[in-house]
Formats: C-alpha cells, sequence, structure tokens
C-alpha cells in the first residue's frame, strides 16, 4: 500500500533508530486519512505477500543483505 511521504520518512528514521532493516508495521488509518501506529515487528510475517505479489521477497531482502543496504 502507498504511504505518505511524511509517515514513510518516519518509519525509515525508526529503522534506523532501532537498527533493523525489515519491519512489519501496524497502523489504523482513520476515516479522516489519519495514520495511528500500533507496532513494528522486526521479523514480522511476509512470506505470503510474495505469493499474492507474485515476487520472492525472500530473495529480494537476501540480495539486499548481501549489498550491504
Amino acid at each position: 500500500m502507498e504511504i505518505p511521504n511524511e509517515i514513510r520518512e518516519r518509519l525509515l528514521k525508526l529503522h534506523s533508530a532501532f537498527g533493523i532493516y525489515y519491519g512489519a508495521f501496524d497502523f489504523i488509518v482513520s476515516p479522516d486519512g489519519s495514520y495511528h501506529f500500533l507496532e513494528v515487528n522486526p521479523s514480522g510475517q511476509w512470506l505470503w505477500m510474495g505469493k499474492s505479489i507474485g515476487r520472492s521477497i525472500s530473495e529480494t531482502i537476501a540480495e539486499a543483505l548481501f549489498r550491504g543496504e
């Protein structure tokens, strides 16, 4: 899902502060469009997503880690 740039930048800062590469974020989006952060899980479940979008997320993560990103 697309998120506003302001939210994206805040999430990237959170990643940096926590020293994590991957995080599964849970939000509630209010009817007025406000985002309410619930939690970040640095080992969240994502295997199902690769199947639904037709792309191997685990391979993409492994390649990024290998490149040192």
